[in-house]
């Protein structure tokens, strides 16, 4: 269930998945590992490229290209080779966040991947698996190309200190930094 080398865990279900069985040998083993390798990530949506993920198993490019291609007609995985971006839908499914402060870092990791396609899919699977009130942070991932912003703060001349405008200056910056785009830049 767990990888020791990486912390990554696979699960049991794949085992019974119709799809995963129908796969040959070479099928197997890319989603297995790209479930459990090093370059995988608990959200299941990560970065690798295609020459990286087959020298770590000692393939051809070719060889693990064709694997992938077979799995991810089956469902079993989606790859974006312009992006260069991977995405497991079944690992949010399988190990969805325990707490809000997860998805938050979710989000996080998500922003760090180039806006396509795939990063709108992940984030729908991880709205449809988490609570309402934990949404928040995947806001603004539903477009290709979307990137979740803080809103524009208004521009105001600066107050003067012991003043009421300080003390609305200050309830502003605290009001701009409790933002959830504000929680995802930072």
């Amino acid at each position: 269930e767990a990888n020791t080398m990486t912390g990554a865990r696979g699960p049991r279900a794949l085992w019974d998945d119709p799809a995963f069985v129908a796969q040959n040998d070479d099928g197997k083993l890319a989603v297995l590992f790209l479930w459990t390798g090093p370059a995988s990530h608990s959200t299941g949506l990560f970065r690798a490229t295609p020459e990286g993920l087959a020298g770590d198993l000692a393939w051809t490019r070719a060889r693990f290209v064709a694997a992938i291609d077979a799995a991810g007609r089956a469902g079993l995985c989606a790859w974006d080779a312009e992006r260069r971006t991977v995405l497991l839908e079944a690992v949010p499914r399988s190990f969805p966040p325990s707490n809000p402060t997860q998805v938050i870092g979710w989000a996080r990791h998500a922003l760090t991947l180039p806006a396509g396609p795939l990063r709108g899919r992940w984030a729908r699977v991880v709205r449809d698996v988490v609570p309402e009130g934990w949404r928040e942070p995947l806001a603004g991932f539903e477009e290709p190309g979307s990137v979740p912003a803080p809103a524009p703060a208004a521009a105001s001349p600066k107050p003067k200190r012991g003043t009421d405008d300080a003390a609305a200056a200050r309830a502003a910056l605290q009001a701009f930094n409790a933002s959830p785009g504000r929680r995802l830049q930072g």
